[in-house]
Parts: structure tokens; sequence; C-alpha cells
């Protein structure tokens, strides 16, 4: 499986009370211990308050619905700044 280069580690727990995320990016990759195993660029952090499962799902499809699109990853990778991304 491809990863595209992309990486969306996730967790519900009780120490927030609104999903968070967060949105990392690495010109020269980093491990990340992959399925094809290389470098990931793109990295989104995914944190959801564990009473809401049905918001993690929903979070989850959008982000990988984004991230399915060729032109999006590459959009994140040319990024130049935090208001590009």
């Amino acid at each position: 499986m491809d990863t595209h280069g992309v990486a969306v580690p996730h967790a519900k727990t009780a120490s927030v009370k609104q999903i968070a995320v967060a949105v990392g990016i690495s010109r020269a990759g980093v491990e990340f211990n992959a399925l094809d195993r290389q470098p990931v660029h793109s990295i989104f952090l995914l944190i959801s308050p564990e009473t809401r499962p049905e918001a993690h799902l929903d979070a989850m499809e959008a982000i990988f619905g984004n991230l399915s699109r060729d032109q999006f990853r590459r959009f994140l990778r040319q990024s130049q700044t935090v208001d590009d991304i």
C-alpha cells in the first residue's frame, strides 16, 4: 500500500473537549514506519474527545478524502507558509 508520503496518526482521549488537528510538513521527509517504507512529508495529527466517535470518523473521512487527491498532496508539499497550508 502506498502512503503517498502522508501519515495520519489519530487518537481519542478524555483530555480534549473538541477535535483538534495539527499539520506538519517535512521537505526532507521523516521515517514514520510507513507501510510502503517511504519517508513521510505530510503529517496530520487528529485528536478527538472519546465521547464523540462519530465526529472522529467524520474528520478522518474529510482528511483522507482530501489526501487521496494527487493535486492536494502536491499543493501541501509546495506550500511555503502556514497561510498556504
